[in-house]
C-alpha cells in the first residue's frame, strides 16, 4: 500500500500482555455504555489493522455471531434475576421459573451480550496477529503439546470463516443460492452447510498444528527459530497494558469504578491498535 509504514513486530511477551489486558478490561467493565463504545472503537481499529495487502475485512466473525448474540440477550433478559419494575410477565416453566422482563434484567443481558461480543472481537484480533512463533515463545519447549492445542484453537475460527467465504463465492459464481421454501427447510439446509464448514475448519486447523509438530515444533534440539529482541516499543506496550489492567482491577481494592473504566478501555484499545498495526517480520 502507498504510504504504509512498516515497523518491527512487537515482542510475543508484550503481545501476550496486551491480549491479557484486553480480556481483563472487558471482563471487569460493568457499564454497558462503555462496553458499546469499546466495541465500536475496536471494530474501527480492527478494520484499520487489516488494511494491509492480502487481507480481507476481518469482521466476518463479528457479524456472523450477531444473530446468536441477539438470541443470547433475549434469553438472558427473560431469565434474569434482577429485581425491578416488571415490563412483561410470561408463562411459568417448570424447573426454570416464570419468564419476566425487568429493566435490570434487560440491562444485565445487554451488558453480557456486549461483553461476549467484545471477547469475540478480541479472539478475531488474536487469531490475526499471533503467529506460531509467538506461541513458541510463550510456552517454550516444555509445553509443546499445549502449544499445538493453542495453535489449533487459534486457527479454527479463521479457517471456518475462510471456508464459509469460499462456499459463498462458489454459490455466487454458479448463480446458485440456498433453496427457498419454509423456515424449517432453510434451517435444515443451513445446519448441514455449517456442520460441513465446522468439520472442514477443524480439520485444516489440526493439519496446521500437525505440520508444526512434523517440522520440529517443541523438539529438544536446536531449531531455526530465534527469539526476538526486547525493544523500547515492547516496554511501552507492556507498560500500557499493565496500567490498563491496574485501572480495571482497582475497584476490587475499594477504589472508584466508573471513572477508571473509560481510561482503561482507551489504554487497551491503543495497545491493541499498536500491536496489530502494519508490521514487518
Amino acid at each position: 500500500m502507498r504510504g504504509a509504514r512498516w515497523r518491527p513486530r512487537p515482542h510475543p511477551a508484550a503481545m501476550g500482555m496486551c491480549a491479557l489486558a484486553w480480556g481483563v478490561v472487558v471482563y471487569r467493565t460493568a457499564s454497558w455504555e462503555v462496553l458499546l463504545a469499546m466495541l465500536l472503537a475496536a471494530m474501527a481499529v480492527h478494520r484499520w489493522i487489516v488494511r494491509g495487502p492480502g487481507t480481507g475485512p476481518g469482521m466476518g466473525a463479528v457479524w456472523w455471531a450477531l444473530p446468536f448474540l441477539v438470541l443470547y440477550v433475549a434469553i438472558g433478559s427473560l431469565f434474569g434475576t434482577v429485581a425491578g419494575t416488571v415490563w412483561w410477565r410470561g408463562p411459568h416453566i417448570p424447573g426454570l421459573g416464570t419468564l419476566v422482563i425487568t429493566p435490570g434484567s434487560l440491562e444485565d443481558a445487554v451488558r453480557r451480550g456486549l461483553r461476549l461480543w467484545n471477547l469475540l472481537l478480541w479472539m478475531a484480533w488474536f487469531g490475526r496477529v499471533v503467529r506460531p512463533d509467538d506461541i513458541t515463545c510463550w510456552l517454550g519447549r516444555r509445553f509443546s503439546r499445549a502449544g499445538l492445542t493453542v495453535q489449533m484453537v487459534v486457527g479454527f475460527v479463521p479457517q471456518v470463516l475462510r471456508e464459509r467465504d469460499r462456499v459463498a463465492e462458489l454459490l455466487r459464481l454458479r448463480g446458485g443460492a440456498l433453496p427457498g421454501g419454509g423456515l424449517r427447510e432453510r434451517v435444515r439446509v443451513l445446519a448441514v452447510v455449517y456442520q460441513t464448514l465446522l468439520m472442514n475448519g477443524l480439520e485444516r486447523a489440526w493439519t496446521l498444528a500437525e505440520s508444526m509438530y512434523t517440522r520440529g515444533y517443541g523438539a529438544p534440539g536446536r531449531t531455526a527459530y530465534r527469539p526476538p529482541r526486547w525493544r523500547r516499543q515492547d516496554a511501552i506496550l507492556a507498560g500500557v497494558s499493565a496500567l490498563a489492567v491496574l485501572m480495571a482491577i482497582l475497584p476490587l481494592a475499594g477504589g472508584p469504578a466508573r471513572w477508571t473504566e473509560v481510561p482503561a478501555a482507551a489504554l487497551v484499545l491503543a495497545a491493541g491498535a499498536w500491536t496489530g498495526g502494519r508490521q514487518g517480520a
